[in-house]
């Protein structure tokens, strides 16, 4: 891989290589880079699916941050590790309700939307998301530019279903870029268990397959992208992002905040909330 010229001028401040931000996400992901600069990102937890939680909601974000500012990173696949996408562990902070105002903000508003924001607009290479299995926060992989999705996984949203939250936090505008407005309206209200066979069939995934399968096809998908001009390859990426990157700017803030403002109304904590979309998607077990 040839590496990014930097600029002579001794004022300007380099971009930080991979070498130097790797180490600092060990806890979070499991990060590698193939010699065309093809990074994969796979979310863990102790080498297992990944627990969402505090630091992995804040660590999307500022990881497609140093992944966007790398000249020499070509391509960017992330995605879940195990046999479920994501399961919802407890959060790291007392719920008492003052402290749940603040980490309202702090870590659910300013970290949600950081993160959305983050993979569409801070990532300047391709990027490919990996369902490894089912998936609630499945917007983490319908906002990439490409979506692998394992056969027998299930996209759901548990929001609504719920009966004490609203989806607000990026889910719905990844659902209705993807499936459609009524489609995707239904999907949210009653909590629809999407199939990977449904999900093709709408448009929401561009292949399914087994998922012992899904990271070696994403690298192969990967390295035929970094095989295009650069130039070429980013340009493309950023004009194909366009509506995505509207439908953030107008909406994610504003939906995100009155997400936000329903669960303090209700006085539901995370370990509320997540007790019962782990029990609505059964996706809360290691493997």
């Amino acid at each position: 891989m040839a590496k990014a010229k930097q600029c002579m001028d001794p004022d300007m401040i380099p971009f930080v290589p991979f070498e130097d931000y790797k180490d600092k996400y060990k806890n979070l992901f499991t990060l590698e880079r193939t010699e065309s600069g093809v990074v994969t990102a796979k979310f863990h937890t102790n080498g297992g699916v990944a627990m969402w939680n505090y630091p992995l909601h804040r660590g999307i974000g500022q990881l497609c941050h140093d992944i966007g500012q790398d000249a020499d990173t070509e391509v960017f696949i992330l995605g879940g590790t195990g046999n479920a996408f994501l399961g919802l562990g407890k959060t790291s902070l007392p719920e008492d309700f003052e402290t749940q105002q603040w980490s309202l903000y702090e870590h659910s508003y300013y970290d949600g939307c950081n993160m959305c924001e983050g993979l569409v607009n801070d990532v300047e290479q391709p990027t490919i998301g990996v369902i490894n299995g089912t998936a609630v926060h499945s917007e983490i992989a319908l906002l990439c530019d490409i979506t692998l999705m394992a056969d027998d996984a299930v996209i759901l949203d548990p929001h609504f279903a719920m009966g004490h939250t609203l989806p607000g936090d990026g889910i719905q505008i990844a659902l209705r870029a993807t499936m459609g407005m009524k489609r995707a309206n239904y999907a949210m209200l009653f909590g629809e268990k999407i199939t990977a066979q449904k999900a093709i069939e709408l448009g929401m995934v561009n292949e399914i397959m087994p998922r012992e399968k899904l990271y070696e096809r994403a690298l192969e998908l990967g390295e035929q992208l970094a095989a295009q001009p650069r130039l070429t390859r980013r340009i493309t990426t950023q004009t194909l992002r366009m509506p995505l990157k509207e439908q953030l700017a107008k909406e994610l803030r504003t939906t995100f905040g009155t997400e936000m403002w329903n669960m303090l109304s209700n006085r539901v904590t995370h370990d509320d909330a997540f007790e019962d979309m782990n029990k609505d998607a059964d996706v809360g077990k290691k493997g």
